[in-house]
């Protein structure tokens, strides 16, 4: 069960939401878009600020030079949540194929979205190496399998879960800390759950929390996070 204070707050969100009308609903949806959309970046090592991501997702202007690569990023991660969102709205189960396309929108590169890397590859702030990449194709497969039928406290240990475990596997050759934080997301809604996002600033506890699931298979760490972040974010909501 989620913690019943937790859960007064989520039923409050939710409540609140349902009262919003259709244009308060889409500017709170693109305001949290930006957000999400820029933590998750910089995360993954896009150099662009909130402003500037503010300028090209919500106003619809570039608002400097950039290279096509930082806006493939901030276009990318809106067109994948995007994907996420309505995959969780249609309760869309998890597949394979769900998970290539959500990489496949957040990284539009030819020949890199959506396909599985086939060289090793060691990960940017986290001690725990991915598996050989011989092993991805069975590790996914398995991810999958244990998706369905593993036994969960509740929907925020099944995101953090989710989550973990394909960060731990990183099947792609980029991206896929990016698709993770959108696969938590899309748990997280399919549960009923309101969306939220890693901050940047809680970068070393959030990879300390991956290796300590990676190299020692508990997520009490991670999931502690999740309620963390998704608790501060939804009563920065609740006082707007």
């Amino acid at each position: 069960m989620v913690p019943e204070n937790l859960q007064k707050k989520i039923d409050a969100f939710n409540e609140a939401v349902q009262k919003m009308d259709e244009q308060e609903r889409k500017a709170a949806e693109m305001d949290f878009v930006a957000r999400f959309t820029y933590h998750s970046t910089a995360l993954g090592g896009n150099t662009l600020s909130q402003e500037e991501i503010n300028k090209i997702l919500i106003d619809g202007v570039v608002p400097k030079p950039m290279t096509l690569r930082e806006l493939d990023d901030i276009r990318g991660h809106e067109k994948a949540w995007e994907l996420v969102k309505n995959a969780a709205q249609k309760k869309k189960p998890l597949s394979e194929n769900l998970i290539k396309d959500i990489h496949q929108a957040a990284i539009p590169m030819p020949g890199v979205g959506g396909i599985y890397r086939t060289v090793p590859l060691s990960v940017r702030g986290a001690v725990h190496v991915p598996p050989a990449p011989e092993k991805v194709r069975a590790k996914m497969k398995y991810l999958i399998a244990d998706y369905g039928y593993l036994e969960f406290d509740n929907e925020i240990e099944k995101a953090a879960w989710l989550s973990a475990k394909f960060y731990k596997i990183h099947p792609f050759v980029e991206g896929s800390g990016r698709t993770a934080r959108l696969l938590l997301n899309y748990q997280l809604m399919l549960g009923g759950m309101p969306p939220t996002f890693i901050k940047k600033e809680n970068a070393t506890v959030y990879y300390k929390a991956l290796d300590t699931f990676a190299a020692e298979d508990n997520l009490r760490p991670f999931c502690d996070l999740v309620k963390k972040t998704l608790e501060e974010d939804i009563d920065a909501f609740l006082k707007k």
